[in-house]
């Protein structure tokens, strides 16, 4: 009996072993999107990341690049909006998401729980409190919520669709 429970431990310790990786995606439904966006929620956001930020302070360089089509630096990122309002997130921190209208004035700051996906992010208005819940299935797909958990805008690539399927705004 032992021989016969060492040759199958010896039998099956030198068989070549194959692992395949599978791969997947998430799928929502706009109530799941919502019940995950909203678990875990902050409502304000401290306010001297508020202060520090009232205006864009790269808005003369941010500006330029804009226009010349850049969206990376070595220090940040870059997306334009079709309104001519702007993002920018540092790369020294990445977690925070500073959008401005087209002078340079804060809008909004958004606060991204992980940088990988899936993830959600709150964004906050100039005075730090909570107005949207943004779910991230991944980089090119996202639900936005209100505070009011009422769905407002769902991006699928460049695109920000309302929630009758209508474009409100694309980024460049």
């Amino acid at each position: 009996m032992k021989f016969l429970i060492c040759l199958f431990i010896l039998c099956f310790s030198v068989l070549p072993t194959n692992a395949v990786t599978l791969k997947g995606g998430i799928a929502y439904t706009v109530e799941q999107a919502r019940t995950e966006a909203f678990d875990g929620i902050e409502y304000s956001l401290p306010a001297k990341i508020i202060k520090k930020n009232k205006t864009d302070p790269n808005y003369d360089i941010n500006k330029m690049l804009i226009e010349n089509d850049v969206d990376e630096v070595a220090d940040r990122f870059i997306t334009r909006f079709s309104d001519g309002s702007y993002g920018i997130i540092y790369k020294d921190n990445a977690c925070y998401e500073y959008y401005y209208d087209k002078n340079g004035k804060l809008e909004r700051v958004g606060k991204r729980i992980s940088l990988i996906y899936p993830t959600k992010s709150f964004k906050y208005d100039k005075h730090g409190k909570l107005k949207e819940v943004n779910l991230y299935k991944n980089k090119t797909h996202f639900y936005i919520f209100n505070e009011k958990k009422e769905l407002l805008y769902h991006w699928i690539n460049d695109k920000c669709y309302d929630k009758n399927g209508n474009i409100v705004i694309y980024r460049y």
